[in-house]
């Protein structure tokens, strides 16, 4: 029990080492960047390989600037895919909603307020 309580201990440490290593990383590139979509370009190039291999940043724009919908994927071959999913999920008029983080394509699908044919491009992403 008392090595299994171990084991268990190191990995959350090592979980904690890897988030503040990352807000590290995020923080020093944040520094260096005034626009709006480079800055969450660069986010996600912090993101992604290292927490996922994709991520998708919607951010909506207040009165006075525009929304900002960035996508990137760790593989280069599937940003096609994702870029399908970014269009889908981003259009001008689509509404901003709250972010959700899950491993559960039909809930994620459901959230998203996908489409079949969202449905199946998000899939194609796991």
């Amino acid at each position: 029990d008392l090595n299994t309580s171990l084991r268990s201990e190191i990995g959350e440490r090592k979980r904690a080492e890897r988030r503040i290593h990352f807000l590290a990383e995020a923080s020093e590139v944040l520094v260096m960047l005034v626009d709006l979509a480079s800055t969450l370009h660069a986010v996600a190039k912090v993101a992604v390989p290292k927490f996922a291999d994709w991520c998708l940043i919607d951010l909506d724009g207040d009165g006075d600037s525009a929304r900002t919908c960035v996508a990137l994927h760790a593989d280069a071959r599937r940003q096609s895919v994702l870029d399908q999913l970014r269009d889908t999920l981003c259009p001008d008029e689509a509404q901003f909603s709250n972010p959700h983080i899950t491993a559960d394509d039909a809930k994620a699908a459901r959230l998203l307020g996908l489409d079949e044919a969202g449905t199946r491009t998000y899939a194609e992403l796991q």
